[in-house]
Order: structure tokens, then C-alpha cells, then sequence
């Protein structure tokens, strides 16, 4: 558990920064416009969730000990990307710098993506016992939370040198942890049949290709809240930056703390049963954030700290839900990562819609930062997702199976 879960602090560590830190170090720091800034980082995150399926693609067919061959370079690729990023040059002209800004983050979430990817896959292709893998899957999250919190507090204080040196230590931790583990050959030493990418969702059956679509709302439904998080704590409750900081932390303690009694269940309660109690959980402590106004700071850390204990399955048991459905298609072994890629897909696209949809139906309704108006922006951080997740719900107990 400890070998296989360790390269998640170095997957989660790389990614905040790419989304948090680039945007204020390239159009704070260096002036570039923020708008380029922004639209470069959207192309990039478009580039890199249509990729997912072609790499997966590309690691069911790598020979041998194929994960192995995957994680170790991407990591390294990872590493360098993120020493570039963070040490943008001096004296090049906008463009120029744009342009190098673009190509940095390309390098870090391409191979961060092909890193994770392949740590994803390899679990189901390890083992189909569900109490294995669930100790593992937990393994896994709770490293990504350790990742993220502790790279959230690096960067919140701007300490670049730290975030870097932190990355590096890490990834080699990593590398040297997953060195050797098993898992990695396809079954029988055969090699999987050619299957295009973009052919993947027709190697699952029919409750697995559902299965897919209510992850991928739900997936929706969590990015909604993140990417209103902070509108929502300084106009509606009116707070600071360092509540939000402590909120934050909270809600990921919470979820890292929660994954010791979500695995405890799992052992008991199939995962999908343990999926749908998380999701009434979240529902029912969720939609009253809508009822919050300013200065409602220990009701809402009462929520975060809620909800964040429920992120705890949901993390864990799409993951395990999702091997299921492979195994039962008779993919293990054979199209793993393509399959996981499509699962990745859907949610970078979701991150995206989030701000796609989410921010123009904020503007259409009046809403501006800085000026609350009304219940628009309640409604659309909590009322919205929590009708998403319970449509997740309601189609997730309409598939044929939810074990």
C-alpha cells in the first residue's frame, strides 16, 4: 500500500501548481496579459484530456513491465516541466514567453497525465479482489490528498523554491517505491487486440458505459463548487483570503481523515452502496450552503468539514467501480488504460464545462465579482450541484448493475 499509493503526493504536488501558481507568477510576475495567460492554460488542459485515451491506448500495447515503463520517465519529464515552469527566463518578448509558458505546461501535465494515468491502471490490472484493491485505492487518495494540501500551503505562501524542491524529493521517492512492484504484464503474456481510442467505450457493457456517464455527472457536479469556491467566500459570506485558505484545508483533512472509515465499510458494503450514502451525505450538508450570507463562517466550515469527509468515498469508489465494470467486460489485462483514459477524459472535460457554463450563467444573471446579486450565485455554487449529484444517483440505481 505504501509502494504502490507513495507517487500519488507527486501526481497531486505537480497538478495545483500548474492551475494556481502559473497564472499569478506569468501575469503577476512576469506582466504578461492575463487573458493570454488564461486561454493558453484552457488549450492546454483541452490538449491534454483528448490525449488520455491515445496514451492509454498506446501502455495496453507497451510490452512487459509496461506501467514501470511509463511512470519512470513521465516522472522525470514531470520534474524537469516543472523546474522550467516555475523559472520563467528574463528579457524574452511576450510572445516569446507565451509560447514558452504554453510548451512548460504541456510538458508537465502531458506527462503527469501519462504518469497518472498509468498509476490508475495499474491497479486494476494487479487484481480484481475488491478488499485489495479498495486498500489500495485508499492508499492512493490519501497520498493525493497528503499532495495537495501540502502544496497548497507551498504555494499559498509563494514559496517556489520549496514547491520545487518538494516535487523533486517526492518524485524520486516514488520512483524508487514502485520499482519492482506487480501487476504490470497482460494476462497470459498476450497482447491486447488493436482498438482504436476513441473505440474504447464499446469494450465495457451497456451498466459499464452507463457507469461512465454518472461518474462523468458527477464529476460535474464536485468541479461546480471549485471553481465558484472562492467567488462564493468573499461575496456571499463575505470572508478572507485566509478563511478560505483554512476552509480549504479542512475540507481536504476531513476527506484524508474519512478514508480510514470508508475502507472499513467497503469491507462490509459493495462499493456502489458506499457511493450512494456518500453522495446522500454530501447532498444533504451541501444544499445549505444556499441558505448562508456574510459572516456564516462556522456554519460553512461545519459544511466543508461535512462534505469533505464524504469526498472520501467519492474518491474511492469510482475508482473501484470502474475495475469492476472492466473485469466483468473481460478488459483486464487487455484495454485497462485505454478505458481509464476515456474515465479521465470525462473528467478534465468536466473541470472545463464548470468554467464554460458556470461563469457565462453567473454573468447572464447579473452576477459580478465583488458585488453579490441576490441568490444567483448560491444557487448556481450549491443548488446546482446538488441537483447534478442527485440525477447521478437516480441514473446510477437505473443501471443493471451496481456492484
Amino acid at each position: 500500500m505504501l509502494r504502490y499509493g507513495l507517487p500519488g503526493v507527486v501526481l497531486a504536488s505537480a497538478a495545483l501548481p500548474l492551475y494556481l501558481v502559473t497564472p499569478h507568477l506569468y501575469a503577476g510576475a512576469v506582466g504578461l496579459p492575463l487573458a493570454w495567460v488564461g486561454l493558453c492554460l484552457m488549450a492546454t488542459r483541452l490538449i491534454d484530456a483528448i490525449t488520455d485515451p491515445i496514451i492509454g491506448r498506446w501502455m495496453d500495447k507497451t510490452p512487459g513491465r509496461r506501467f514501470e515503463k511509463w511512470m519512470l520517465p513521465s516522472l522525470a519529464i514531470l520534474c524537469l516541466g516543472m523546474v522550467l515552469l516555475l523559472s520563467p527566463p528574463t528579457g524574452w518578448s511576450s510572445v516569446a514567453l507565451m509560447a514558452y509558458m504554453t510548451g512548460c505546461a504541456l510538458l508537465v501535465s502531458l506527462s503527469n497525465s501519462a504518469a497518472g494515468l498509468a498509476h490508475q491502471a495499474w491497479l486494476v490490472s494487479w487484481t480484481d479482489q475488491p478488499d485489495t484493491q479498495a486498500r489500495l485505492v485508499t492508499s492512493r487518495e490519501g497520498f493525493t490528498l497528503l499532495g495537495v494540501m501540502v502544496a497548497a500551503v507551498l504555494a499559498s505562501q509563494d514559496s517556489l523554491t520549496g514547491l520545487l524542491g518538494w516535487v523533486l524529493l517526492v518524485a524520486l521517492l516514488g520512483a524508487a517505491a514502485l520499482r519492482g512492484l506487480p501487476g504490470q504484464a497482460s494476462l497470459g503474456d498476450t497482447r491486447p487486440t488493436s482498438v482504436s481510442a476513441w473505440q474504447g467505450l464499446k469494450l465495457l457493457d451497456p451498466p459499464g458505459r452507463g457507469l461512465l456517464g454518472v461518474m462523468g455527472l458527477n464529476a460535474l457536479a464536485n468541479a461546480i463548487p471549485g471553481t465558484l469556491f472562492l467567488f462564493f467566500v468573499a461575496d456571499q459570506l463575505a470572508l478572507s483570503k485566509e478563511a478560505a485558505g483554512l476552509l480549504l484545508m479542512g475540507y481536504f483533512l476531513a476527506a484524508a481523515i474519512s478514508m480510514v472509515f470508508w475502507q472499513r465499510l467497503l469491507r462490509r458494503h459493495p462499493a456502489g452502496r458506499v457511493w450512494q450514502v456518500s453522495v446522500v451525505v454530501s447532498v444533504v450538508a451541501f444544499v445549505w450552503a444556499t441558505q448562508l450570507g456574510a459572516g456564516d463562517l462556522w456554519p460553512f466550515a461545519v459544511i466543508c468539514l461535512v462534505t469533505g469527509f464524504a469526498l472520501g468515498a467519492e474518491l474511492t469508489c469510482p475508482a473501484l467501480l470502474l475495475a469492476a465494470a472492466i473485469s466483468r467486460s473481460g478488459q483486464r489485462g487487455q484495454h485497462e488504460a485505454l478505458i481509464m483514459g476515456l474515465w479521465t477524459l470525462l473528467q478534465k472535460l468536466a473541470l472545463a464545462l464548470a468554467a464554460g457554463l458556470v461563469l457565462p450563467l453567473l454573468g447572464s444573471l447579473g452576477y459580478s465579482p465583488g458585488e453579490p446579486h441576490g441568490m444567483a450565485l448560491p444557487l448556481a455554487y450549491a443548488g446546482l450541484p446538488c441537483g447534478l449529484k442527485l440525477a447521478a444517483l437516480f441514473f446510477f440505481r437505473r443501471l443493471e448493475t451496481t456492484k
